[in-house]
């Protein structure tokens, strides 16, 4: 989650410094990375575990995506108006392309159908072969699907079938090995093979216009494909994102990290809105006589504990208020 909120922090965008390019850094795995965690705790399918879904991902996501789209629909217009309602409704429905600049609410919804796809992929071995082909077709042609249709794909569903064979691979690592072993690969191969895969990442995927990041960028299915050195760069991706999966795992008995994790889902949701409010204020840092890096990274602690202390104070105000705010994404 701190990882996530480096990554989306835009004021370090374009900025050459060692703070800009950690932050383009974070941006190249912090989407899949969440994407193949949420697969861990996955069951076979059941109607009770997809209604547990239901009430755990989509409610809120419909929730926050009136809340947060509210002055983008209704602006100007009648709140009456059927038009703004329809626009409403067509932006829930698209998920992925909402035009809310300052919300990452296209994940809720992807994640949703990853998690329903490896639920049935464990129910049925014949849906997991069909889904593993269009998967290996989404990764060939991820850049001509990116330009065609990705706008027009609701759900994120072509993102995430790129990143579904991997997260089902580390998924069996998970419970055949990471549970019980601590650990699936030494370190001593872990490490360098992070190491060496981050700068072959760069070199593999060129640089290309996106709004938050040149090379690698989830939401907009900016992702290596056969192109980048014969399905090299394909490989390399999953190695990184594997290794670096296994190392952040090493880190779960933190107990700081699995309180804030506790509390995850409605700081990812308001992270950037949370931000956007205090932008204004905390830039003024920039006035003061600290130097450039001194004060981008004043900017960038305040922001990480005013955007993950926020969304936990008013959960914890909700729940106080009525249990029933666990619908909106609310823990105790």
């Amino acid at each position: 989650m701190l990882l996530t909120i480096i990554g989306h922090h835009w004021h370090l965008h374009g900025i050459f410094t060692v703070l800009g390019s950690f932050q383009k850094f974070c941006y190249f795995f912090t989407m899949p990375i969440f994407f193949i965690c949420s697969c861990l705790f996955v069951k076979e399918f059941s109607w009770a575990n997809f209604g547990r879904r239901v009430k755990g991902l989509l409610i809120p996501y419909v929730f926050w995506f009136f809340v947060l789209s509210y002055n983008y629909i209704f602006k100007w217009k009648n709140i009456t108006d059927f038009k703004c309602f329809k626009l409403y409704l067509k932006g829930i429905v698209s998920g992925n392309w909402t035009h809310l600049y300052h919300s990452p609410l296209w994940f809720i919804p992807a994640v949703f159908m990853l998690n329903l796809f490896v639920s049935l992929c464990y129910k049925n071995k014949y849906f997991k072969i069909f889904i593993l082909i269009v998967s290996a077709l989404d990764i060939c042609f991820v850049t001509y699907i990116r330009k065609h249709f990705h706008t027009q794909v609701p759900w994120g569903i072509d993102t995430i079938l790129y990143i579904l064979p991997l997260a089902l691979i580390i998924a069996h690592i998970y419970h055949n090995h990471l549970k019980t072993k601590g650990h699936f690969v030494p370190l001593k191969y872990l490490i360098p093979t992070f190491i060496i895969t981050i700068p072959i990442l760069y070199v593999l995927n060129p640089i290309v216009p996106s709004i938050l990041h040149q090379r690698i960028d989830f939401s907009q299915l900016l992702l290596p494909d056969l192109t980048n050195a014969m399905g090299g760069g394909i490989i390399v991706f999953n190695m990184f994102l594997y290794s670096l999966f296994e190392l952040l795992y090493r880190l779960k008995n933190i107990k700081l990290f699995e309180y804030i994790g506790k509390y995850s889902l409605l700081i990812f949701i308001l992270h950037m809105s949370v931000y956007k409010m205090i932008k204004p204020y905390v830039l003024k840092i920039l006035l003061l006589p600290i130097g450039k890096d001194v004060a981008f990274f004043l900017i960038l602690l305040i922001d990480i504990i005013v955007c993950i202390v926020f969304p936990i104070l008013l959960q914890k105000i909700l729940y106080r208020i009525s249990d029933k705010f666990v619908y909106i994404g609310a823990k105790k």
